[in-house]
């Protein structure tokens, strides 16, 4: 064992760095390191120590206690010596979810921590590859001043395990790295600032907060509902709602105040509604059993975010995460290893989901008493994500599943042409080698086959293969309509599914088509900003970034036709986004909850639900490959929600009203217009290359007119699918003019403003223009890239308005991020033959994020603007800007580090 010599060594050393030796303003706190402890049988030497001083460095005090491999339980006590008496937030710095652990003070119970209950990661800060530090939130413990003694024990004997330090704090603070309980690093250079966000209080005194936009409980007035037209969402008042909406995983944590201060977060930037993307299937040997952790999870979710007047949708089941446990009888999965296709005619999968919904949404939730059925706070629940017959996915489908399932479809021909004659005359032949036609047993094509619709023999049956598969899908989708509602009395909507499919020129409508027994579409589109290839690994840059990684990096402003809500809606339904963000490492993302917010209003998408933002409580503190918390977002998102929830962008009429007959969707027809498939970062690695639209920019300009609207089964003429233009503009050389004249895109400058009474702003490459002038607003100044959006706050108009929100933000990158300028090629496609230019990563960074300033002058018409305060990222003042008075309004040139200003009378 290894001792200390002195416990009143120790104690000095502990109590170093108390409230006394920091500035008055600081709470009092107490630091202690891991690797000193009075008594431990770790050992001196660990399987993780530092081997490097820039490992070390990233360490306090270069050193952690650690262990690998087998080893002992081991113990460490720890002496410490507290100035004061009161309730303490207890941190510590360790290796990630590693090292189940239990500790406690003096004699009190111990609290253990394993994976199951372990608290969020609050920071990450990398050591070597594979392995980093993170702190977390132990809980509060009330403690009176004078000596004590801290215990840990791990709870394994196996796997790794590493300490950093410990702090006990009087206040709650936001860990980041090797900084202290109340310091800032505070980088500043002649063109960045370090963002180092706060604990918001949520008091009033903060200068803008968007709470009130939610009713004061989700669900109060009963549950979301269509309106008359069956195309918008209405609360149960019948007001209209939007909703702007995140997908998160902060209900991991096992303490509701976290989750209600994430809550409180997004409320606060104007979301109002959560997704629980979930996994509720057994992963036991008991197959009916759903996961009781997964439904937990969903349990405290919805309890947090009700209370800030923030519904849900739950996503419970994913087919391509989802995995078959070897002694599930007839549920092998496919050639992937997974489910997917097998929920929509697998019938002991389907028994068994329908086992899992029944206990999760019956069942009362601990947290509310209500059980989610009942709960009108549940808005919407997805039958499953991102899984279609129609995807290339099919193709994994094997042995008796696919026996099966052929089964069904050999019986589904036979009722369709009513005898053999009948079927071969309609296709001409059968496949004597794969057909069996005394049994009658007919062979499913691969999806290719469909997917390439070309004409001749074979395309009568495929035709009636892809009529098969959407009536399969169509049918599940019917018989979990018919289960929730009257086996379980769901009350809340349901939407099918949000996947594309092999070809969505062909195959997107009828992927649609078997949606419509439920009430809500919906879709998931990522951006991506160009080719990201990690040279060692092709499926490493779909979940992460590395040093030596390759990207492109364009902004969707010069590449329009990429925009995620560039979606055809099909009449009668509203329409969501329930996964979408610009990922990393594409730097150009304050575009993206500026745009997002114009063109959902524009064209009436009624909900888009950002992915994600993680175990974020706030602001992301690392890097990740789908942002939704960084700054370049979270900042951005309180100006561009009261925009799209206020409705202060007009909705423009029809741009294209497309005409679909059924038989024109089974014969798998090219439609009129068609989406961009847009980017999926778990499959583009495969099938990218087999999925490109053919929809020129001339026909995809029209999402960005006005929305294109599909009407499913009313086209008089069966031959082909017929569509109304409602665009009375000329072509435009350069950019492209929404039909209300509110938007402008123009994508050979990489500028799009938005000019309505109540908002305005310009996103983009903002000094390719010397002015830009709106109505009320004019931009001039020196801003490589930024976003600048004015927003009333009290409704009125801006010239009239007694309280405006002006909102700027740039670029950021972790501090230390490096790239290089890099041609490169797509090494994994052997059918691209072009060169990128694009970057190389060659530096990561750490925390804290460097934001880019910008040099603005701004000039606003006006009558009622008589002072203007700066405030921080939680609305809270900092300063007063000095500004000039003019005949028409008021001129000021903000500080380069502002992000929020708050104009008022």
């Amino acid at each position: 064992m290894r001792h200390a010599f002195l416990i009143a060594s120790l104690f000095f050393s502990c109590t170093a760095l108390a409230a006394n030796s920091l500035p008055k303003q600081t709470p009092y706190y107490l630091w202690w390191e891991a690797e000193s402890p009075v008594e431990t049988d770790f050992s001196d030497i660990g399987e993780f120590d530092p081997k490097t001083p820039a490992e070390a460095a990233k360490l306090s005090n270069g050193r952690w206690l650690n262990v690998g491999g087998k080893h002992a339980k081991h113990f460490a006590h720890y002496a410490i010596n507290l100035e004061k008496t009161t309730h303490y937030q207890l941190y510590a710095r360790k290796f990630w979810y590693h090292g189940a652990f239990r500790y406690r003070f003096n004699e009190e119970p111990w609290v253990e921590i394993r994976r199951n209950n372990h608290p969020l990661l609050l920071d990450s800060v990398s050591i070597k590859p594979y392995v980093g530090v993170n702190w977390v939130n132990l809980g509060k413990h009330f403690l009176p001043a004078g000596k004590h003694r801290f215990s840990i024990e791990l709870l394994d004997t196996q796997g790794a395990a590493a300490f950093d330090s410990f702090v006990l704090s009087e206040e709650a603070f936001t860990p980041l790295g090797l900084r202290k309980p109340g310091e800032k690093l505070v980088i500043q250079s002649d063109t960045q600032w370090s963002f180092e966000p706060s604990i918001d209080p949520f008091d009033n005194n903060s200068l803008w907060d968007l709470r009130s936009l939610n009713e004061p409980i989700a669900g109060i007035n009963g549950y979301i509902q269509r309106d008359s037209t069956g195309n918008d969402f209405i609360l149960g008042n019948g007001k209209p709602v939007r909703f702007w909406a995140m997908n998160t995983n902060v209900q991991h944590s096992p303490k509701m105040a976290l989750i209600d201060y994430h809550a409180r977060h997004l409320a606060k930037r104007g979301f109002n509604m959560v997704r629980f993307h979930g996994h509720i299937e057994s992963k036991t040997d008991k197959l009916l059993a759903a996961d009781t952790t997964q439904i937990e999870y969903s349990w405290r979710l919805v309890a947090a975010m009700k209370k800030q007047g923030i519904y849900t949708t739950l996503s419970p089941y994913w087919g391509s995460y989802a995995k078959a446990h070897p002694q599930w009888k007839n549920l092998n999965g496919n050639r992937s290893g997974n489910l997917a296709g097998l929920l929509f005619f697998e019938p002991t999968l389907q028994k068994a989901y329908k086992a899992w919904l029944k206990q999760w949404l019956t069942t009362p939730n601990p947290y509310t008493n209500i059980p989610l059925a009942k709960d009108p706070a549940v808005a919407l629940l997805q039958i499953q994500n991102e899984d279609s017959l129609l995807f290339w996915s099919f193709n994994s489908i094997q042995g008796e599943h696919l026996n099966r399932l052929e089964k069904r479809y050999s019986q589904w021909l036979l009722t369709r042409y009513k005898t053999l004659e009948q079927l071969k005359k309609k296709w001409g032949a059968f496949n004597e080698d794969r057909d069996n036609i005394q049994g009658p047993h007919f062979s499913l094509l691969p999806i290719q086959r469909l997917s390439e619709n070309k004409k001749g023999n074979r395309k009568p049956r495929l035709d009636d293969q892809y009529t098969f598969l959407i009536d399969v899908m169509q049918s599940w989708n019917q018989e979990i309509e018919d289960y929730l509602r009257h086996d379980i009395g769901y009350q809340g909507l349901i939407n099918a599914g949000n996947w594309r499919t092999a070809n969505n020129q062909t195959m997107l409508d009828g992927e649609r088509l078997s949606y419509t027994p439920n009430q809500v579409m919906a879709a998931n589109r990522y951006y991506d900003g160009g080719k990201h290839i990690n040279p060692n690994n092709r499926y490493h840059a779909g979940h992460r970034l590395n040093v030596g990684d390759f990207y492109e990096g364009q902004s969707i402003l010069f590449h329009p036709h990429k925009l995620p809500v560039n979606i055809k809606q099909v009449h009668g339904y509203p329409m969501i986004v329930s996964e979408s963000t610009w990922s990393n490492p594409n730097p150009y993302q304050t575009e993206a909850p500026f745009l997002i917010a114009a063109y959902s209003s524009l064209t009436g998408i009624d909900g888009y639900y950002w992915f994600s933002a993680g175990n974020a409580l706030s602001f992301d503190k690392q890097l990740a490959k789908f942002p939704a918390a960084s700054p370049d977002l979270m900042l951005t998102y309180p100006a561009a929600a009261l925009m799209y929830r206020r409705y202060y962008v007009a909705q423009a009429s029809p741009s294209v009203e497309e005409y679909r007959s059924l038989k024109t969707i089974y014969q798998r027809k090219k439609p009129v217009i068609s989406e961009d498939v847009g980017f999926d970062p778990n499959r583009d690695n495969i099938f990218a290359s087999l999925s490109k639209s053919e929809t020129p920019i001339e026909k995809n300009r029209l999402f960005l007119k006005g929305p294109v609207i599909s009407h499913y089964g009313k086209e008089k003429n069966d031959a082909l699918p017929f569509a109304i233009e409602h665009n009375h503009e000329g072509p435009e050389e350069s950019s492209i003019i929404s039909n209300t004249g509110e938007i402008n895109w123009d994508y050979q400058r990489g500028i799009n403003t938005v000019n309505t009474p109540k908002a305005q702003g310009a996103t983009g490459f903002l000094n390719t223009r010397e002015l830009i002038s709106l109505d009320a607003l004019t931009i001039s100044g020196n801003t490589p890239y930024g976003s600048i959006l004015l927003v009333s706050l009290d409704g009125e108009n801006i010239l009239h308005s007694k309280k405006l929100l002006l909102q700027i933000t740039t670029q950021s990158r972790p501090n230390g991020y490096r790239t290089r300028t890099s041609l490169f090629k797509d090494i994994y496609n052997q059918k691209d033959n072009n060169t990128y230019n694009g970057y190389l990563i060659e530096d990561l960074g750490e925390m804290p994020y460097m934001i880019n300033k910008h040099q603005l002058t701004l000039a606003i018409t006006t009558t009622n603007i008589n002072t203007i305060t700066a405030t921080d990222n939680n609305g809270y003042p900092l300063s007063k800007i000095n500004f000039t008075k003019t005949t028409e309004g008021i001129k000021l040139t903000p500080p380069a580090d502002a992000t929020y200003l708050i104009l008022a009378e």
